[in-house]
This record gives C-alpha cells, sequence and structure tokens, in this order.
C-alpha cells in the first residue's frame, strides 16, 4: 500500500469524519497556494526572460551602478510571503495530527489485527467482525495490533492512515459524522508480507449499530447441547444414514430411538438409552440392530465428550 494508492482512494471516497475534514481543508489549501504559486514563479520567470533578453551591440545601453535596494525589497517580500502560508499550513497539520491522536475518554474501542491475509476487528466484550462497523457521532478510538513485523491500515474515507509495529500497538481515533460506507486498506511490509485483503468500513444510525452488536453478541453465545446436537447431524452427515422422520436409511432413523429397545443381529436385545448411544457413536460394530449392516464408521477421536453428549441430548427430543 502506497502513499499514491490511499491518496487516490481518498479523492474517490468522500469524507465521513471529522478528522477528514481538516485533512482535507489542508490539502486544498496546498494544492491551491502551490498552484498559485507555480503561477506567480512563471510569470516572474517569463517576464524576467523578455525583459532581461540580451540585446544587440547597438542596444545595448552604457553601463550604469546596480541599484540593490529594489533587488532586496523583492527578496524580504517574496520571503515573507511565502513563509506565511508555509506556517499556516504547519498549524492546520499538527493540529489535525493533535486532535487526530487524543481521543476523547468515553470513545468506543476497536482493536484491528491482520494475519497477512485478511483482516479481523475485535470489539468489546471480544466479539469479532471481518469488517469495521461504528455508529455516527461517537468517537472510536482504534487499536492497530500487527502479527507481522509491520502492518499498515489506512481508512481513505476517514483520511486516516496507521502502521503496527508487532508488539507495539497503534493509536487513531475518529468519529464519523454521517452514514456511509468506505474501504480498509492494508499490507504486511515484513514478517507474514502479503497483501492483505481489503475490508469494508460501515457507518451505522446507533439503533442499527446496536442490532447489528446485538447479532455478533448472540452469533458468539455458546451453543446450548440440542442446538449444539442439531448443528452436529448435519455438520458430521449423520443425516446421510439417519433420517428424523422415521424412514429407513444406512442406519436406524432417530425418531422415537430413545428409550426403545433394539433387537441386535446376535438374538439380544438392548434398552436405547445414554450409555449405548455412545457406544454406538464409538464402537458402532460391537451391537449392531437387526436389518442393518455394520456399515457405521467409528468416531473415535472425531468428537469429543461435548459432541457425544450434545448429540444424545438431541435424540433425546426426537418423540
Amino acid at each position: 500500500m502506497t502513499a499514491v494508492t490511499v491518496l487516490v482512494a481518498s479523492l474517490t471516497e468522500l469524507p465521513i469524519s471529522l478528522p477528514a475534514a481538516d485533512f482535507d481543508l489542508s490539502l486544498g489549501m496546498l494544492v491551491g497556494f502551490g498552484a498559485i504559486g507555480l503561477l506567480g514563479f512563471a510569470a516572474v520567470a517569463l517576464g524576467a526572460i523578455v525583459r532581461n533578453r540580451v540585446p544587440s551591440r547597438s542596444e545595448q545601453p552604457a553601463a550604469t551602478a546596480p541599484d540593490g535596494a529594489c533587488s532586496s525589497t523583492l527578496q524580504i517580500g517574496g520571503a515573507l510571503a511565502t513563509l506565511v502560508p508555509v506556517f499556516g499550513f504547519f498549524g492546520l497539520g499538527f493540529c489535525a495530527y493533535l486532535d487526530s491522536r487524543t481521543p476523547p475518554r468515553d470513545a468506543i474501542e476497536v482493536t484491528a489485527s491482520a494475519d497477512g491475509a485478511k483482516w479481523q476487528f475485535t470489539y468489546p466484550g471480544s466479539l469479532q467482525a471481518n469488517n469495521l462497523h461504528v455508529p455516527v457521532d461517537t468517537p472510536v478510538r482504534l487499536l492497530l495490533a500487527s502479527k507481522a513485523d509491520t502492518q499498515a491500515l489506512a481508512l481513505p474515507a476517514l483520511r486516516l492512515k496507521g502502521v503496527g509495529v508487532g508488539g507495539r500497538p497503534t493509536e487513531l481515533w475518529f468519529q464519523a459524522n454521517r452514514l456511509g460506507e468506505g474501504s480498509v486498506q492494508g499490507d504486511g511490509a515484513h514478517g507474514l508480507g502479503g497483501t492483505t485483503q481489503p475490508a469494508k468500513l460501515f457507518v451505522h444510525s446507533t439503533q442499527d449499530f446496536d442490532a447489528w452488536l446485538g447479532e455478533l453478541r448472540k452469533a458468539a453465545a455458546p451453543l446450548s447441547p440440542i442446538d449444539l446436537g442439531k448443528q452436529l447431524y448435519e455438520k458430521q452427515v449423520c443425516k446421510t444414514c439417519h433420517t428424523l422422520d422415521g424412514s429407513k436409511l444406512v442406519g436406524p432413523s432417530w425418531k422415537g430411538l430413545f428409550g426403545r429397545k433394539e433387537k441386535l443381529t446376535d438374538g439380544t436385545s438392548v434398552l436405547v438409552d445414554e450409555a449405548y448411544l455412545q457406544e454406538s457413536m464409538l464402537e458402532p460394530s460391537k451391537k449392531v440392530v437387526e436389518g442393518y449392516a455394520p456399515a457405521m464408521p467409528s468416531y473415535q477421536g472425531k468428537l469429543s465428550d461435548a459432541d457425544i453428549t450434545a448429540l444424545v441430548e438431541y435424540i433425546k427430543t426426537l418423540k
């Protein structure tokens, strides 16, 4: 990510934060005064060329003593005319820099980190997202935590850029003053290297941000054993062998299975309880239900104790 890339992105993304307006004003004044100065110097240089062209010998006047008063006045005036806008630019830029490095006490804290491939943003409560979401008119304190030797982050719509060094987080802050979207750009200059995939910046209303945060908190909440069992039924592909509606596939249906007596291939019967279900997941060929082939693979080492308990609890609900 070069300065040119960030500048181009800044020109294409409208400013949506308070510091961005100050930076845009400074940049606009710098470009404007630079253009005026360039045209002025060009006009003076052109005039000097015309006035001081080498005359022919017949046109050359008699030599006279140089007048240094006019030259000194022009030099002093030119120096003052140059210094005034320079100090003005310095003042504007320095104030904007201090504002961007001094977050308010009530700012929301968000940590941005990248592993060389994608961004991850961590909110209070260890809630994580792959894009940066912030509420409008609310100060946000952004910590750039780098896992690489050097990790750069740029928010063109906010006119902010930070570089984090491994083990030493960089702190930025901003306050988005209108709803909108922007890009999050960055790269790893050393260490992990490679350009980090761009992320998105979303500025929500306060109500929408609270709703988004609530959904994030809900998604991060631990599942109940029954919900986890239902999820494992899909994830572990149990549905390819066991139905939930009573129909037969490769193995017995789970509908009404718990608490029922099943006849086994060796002529004995077994009560389907917690112990039998756990045993069937770990040693499926030990007690095979009559009418079915011993085709089920062992899930020893594939399911944790919590996973097995969750599946058993889910099967209990399938009356």
